[in-house]
């Protein structure tokens, strides 16, 4: 009620509308004690009808047209409607279904029946998906990227809308596309993706953009020199990291979370300059192990996270070597089920297979004594009227 009044005395004394920091500054000014004020613009989506309705005999067209449109715009408004209708606008956070509008169309005198009725939203990520993530913390909530628009879902993928705020295409870029979108798994809001841009003179680059706040603000960090693969997040204390898989071997992305704007710094890690395709971090027993995956059939290695987090020297292990030292320490302790080929053979560091992406999968997720499986997926080449 304040906040409305307020409005409304400011609006009389000339000002249209009111920017958000003069609100804000406005709420300040008659803050309680006690309290704190966090003032964000409402999240929307737009959305139309689209419907074929049959008349009764002798209605009027027009006159059915007349009355049905301001009638759905204002249930659809989140805005109060004018004093003459009881409408106060859409509720806050409640689902529109397809029976909202039904009911409310059956309802003029002159519709005798409606035969097609869709709900229809402005923007979705219904064609060229190049990266989906979960939140790890935020519950039905989800990241999705089609080109270059970045979605949110938070009803598990039921409804989708444009991120806000994320910034515009850089003025020398021809083209881009959102590669990789990953939430940190220890940093709750925490979400980094990367963009590949190629600019006005054909160069490639790789741009990520980081979100401390589930995606409500973006932050642009310094450029790759080179072509990023896959991503994973480890920390060493306070300081997130980003792991990074890249044409030119291992890399690690520091994040300075203390200023007012991130800032991120890269270095290499020089026990593994190869070229990587995939690069999945594996949470066991309160240790953090750090799972690559070489390109041209190179194998899949493993590696201690604390290790790589504090630049630590180590040894890198085949797959097949940690697997085994795991098992006999205790079959039913081993941080990784072994891996096997297709044909069922014994563990082995995938050498000679194509392998692209790598994924964890936890018993549960919640229990850190539980079963833990990285899936190593393998690139097929198919062949003309394959289905593969």
């Amino acid at each position: 009620t304040d906040l409305v009044q307020l409005t409304r005395a400011r609006q009389q004394e000339g000002e249209a509308a009111l920017e958000i920091q003069t609100l804000r500054r406005i709420l300040l000014d008659s803050q309680p004690m006690g309290t704190a004020v966090d003032l964000q613009w409402a999240n929307y989506k737009e959305v139309w009808v689209e419907t074929h309705v049959t008349l009764k005999e002798r209605a009027s067209a027009s006159a059915v047209r007349a009355r049905l449109l301001p009638a759905l715009n204002s249930l659809l408004s989140p805005l109060p409607q004018p004093a003459e209708t009881s409408h106060q606008g859409w509720p806050f956070g409640q689902t529109l279904y397809t029976s909202d509008i039904h009911r409310l169309l059956v309802e003029d005198e002159g519709v005798d029946a409606i035969t097609r009725l869709q709900l229809c939203v402005a923007a979705a990520p219904n064609r060229a998906v190049t990266a989906l993530a979960a939140d790890h913390f935020q519950p039905h909530t989800w990241y999705a990227a089609s080109d270059r628009r970045l979605f949110r879902s938070f009803n598990d993928g039921e409804g989708w809308e444009l991120a806000p705020n994320f910034p515009a295409a850089e003025a020398d870029v021809r083209q881009e596309t959102i590669r990789l979108i990953e939430p940190s798994a220890d940093r709750p809001g925490l979400v980094a993706l990367w963009v590949h841009q190629i600019d006005s003179m054909g160069e490639h680059r790789f741009v990520p953009y980081l979100s401390a706040d589930c995606g409500e603000r973006w932050y642009r960090l310094p450029a790759f020199r080179g072509r990023v693969e896959d991503m994973a997040w480890i920390a060493r204390e306070t300081t997130p990291i980003i792991l990074l898989a890249t044409d030119q071997g291992l890399f690690k992305l520091e994040i300075n979370l203390q200023g007012a704007i991130p800032t991120g710094s890269y270095s290499a890690i020089r026990q593994m300059q190869q070229p990587l395709h995939a690069v999945a971090v594996v949470r066991k027993d309160n240790q953090i192990y750090v799972a690559i995956a070489l390109q041209s059939r190179g194998g899949v290695y493993l590696a201690n996270g604390l290790f790589l987090a504090y630049d630590i020297e180590q040894e890198w292990l085949a797959a097949s070597y940690a697997l085994q030292r795991g098992a006999e320490r205790d079959e039913d302790q081993q941080f990784f089920r072994p891996l096997e080929s297709a044909g069922g053979q014994q563990p082995h560091a995938m050498r000679g297979e194509d392998i692209r992406y790598l994924a964890v999968q936890y018993e549960d997720e919640g229990d850190p004594t539980k079963r833990v499986w990285l899936w190593a997926g393998s690139m097929a080449v198919g062949w003309e009227g394959s289905r593969r």
